[in-house]
């Protein structure tokens, strides 16, 4: 069973199998070779390009680590501030109790007194006592509000600063999902920070 094969010039030459097969096989040889060469150029693109993701994202996490630091910082120096406002806080209410306490005092000492004066000694007692009382009412409703607004303001402080530290947590999270996610790699935002291609 011969075969013809057309040589240089054109001319049919009588061929084997083994000679199609010798022909196929240089075929697949050549294709192959082609094949490794585009698969080396890619590995050696996406190399450059792994090599490049790793770079920004290692840029995008130092960023965020001194953002992170700077923020921390920012609280522990606010810290002294906020323990200062407490100590505050917590004399202004000794203060308060100290009155009351005294407040009470003359209450029970003018219910006391008037038994034991005379009528007449008894009523000027009672006038003092009642005009003692009320400057000290008057002096504890003062501190009351005073209190009431340092509480509100300290309150506000820390209201302030819990959000900001919830919102620090929740952008790391948000932030430590899209790199776990992202099945294109990483690339660097505007900002600074990662963000899935």
């Amino acid at each position: 069973m011969g075969f013809e094969l057309q040589n240089e010039e054109g001319v049919k030459e009588p061929s084997s199998p083994l000679v199609n097969e010798i022909s196929e096989m240089k075929e697949r040889l050549v294709r192959i070779d082609s094949f490794i060469k585009q698969a080396l150029a890619l590995a050696a693109i996406e190399s450059r390009r792994g090599d490049e993701i790793k770079r920004n994202f290692e840029a995008a996490v130092a960023s965020l680590e001194d953002r992170l630091r700077g923020t921390e910082e920012a609280l522990t120096a606010k810290g002294p501030d906020l323990k200062e406002a407490e100590e505050s806080l917590t004399a202004r209410i000794q203060e308060l109790e100290s009155r009351l306490e005294e407040k009470e005092r003359l209450l029970e000492a003018r219910d006391a007194e008037p038994a034991a004066l005379e009528p007449e000694d008894a009523e000027n007692r009672v006038a003092v006592l009642e005009a003692q009382l009320q400057e000290k009412e008057s002096a504890l409703k003062e501190m009351e509000n005073s209190l009431a607004e340092l509480e509100e303001g300290l309150l506000s402080q820390i209201h302030d600063l819990e959000k900001r530290f919830q919102a620090i947590g929740q952008k790391r999270v948000r932030q430590g999902k899209r790199k776990r996610g992202a099945p294109g790699g990483l690339s660097s935002s505007p900002e600074g920070s990662p963000t899935s291609e």
